[in-house]
């Protein structure tokens, strides 16, 4: 079950609520909560909340400025959000291009390692074959000896 409220403004009270800036409560940052002695901001505070307390709206005022902050956090975190899409858009598209630098060394590496394989093996064969040269001249020359 929802509560519904409803209020009689005058265009001066409307006029009070929008258009004048009022400052934050300085109370809010204080750290002297339970020992405050009502310092000179509080006093400057609250008499500029005074035409609102005076014409009783002082409630709606915080009302309509808890929405207002919201909004605006609601608009930060949508563009924070876009900001973060871009980014990871961005990072995609650099990280397609990693990919494909990637895949372009893989194969240049396969390539590389056939050759290293083909240059070992003709090396193991060159060197099988010299050996068995040095053994057969070895073997002719010691029967000779």
């Amino acid at each position: 079950m929802g509560k519904i409220e409803t209020y009689d403004l005058s265009d001066k009270d409307i006029e009070l609520l929008l258009v004048k800036q009022y400052p934050t409560n300085p109370c809010i940052k204080c750290g002297s909560k339970g020992s405050c002695c009502g310092c000179q901001l509080e006093r400057d505070y609250k008499n500029s909340m005074k035409p609102l307390h005076d014409a009783g709206i002082e409630e709606i005022f915080f009302k309509i400025k808890e929405m207002k902050d919201l909004e605006n956090k609601i608009y930060t975190l949508q563009k924070e959000l876009n900001e973060k899409i871009a980014d990871f858009n961005t990072e995609s598209d650099n990280w397609k291009g990693v990919e494909k630098l990637h895949q372009g060394l893989e194969e240049w590496f396969n390539w590389f390692n056939r050759k290293r394989d083909k240059f070992n093996c003709r090396q193991r064969l060159e060197f099988a074959h010299a050996k068995s040269l040095d053994d057969s001249i070895d073997n002719h020359y010691s029967d000779h000896i």
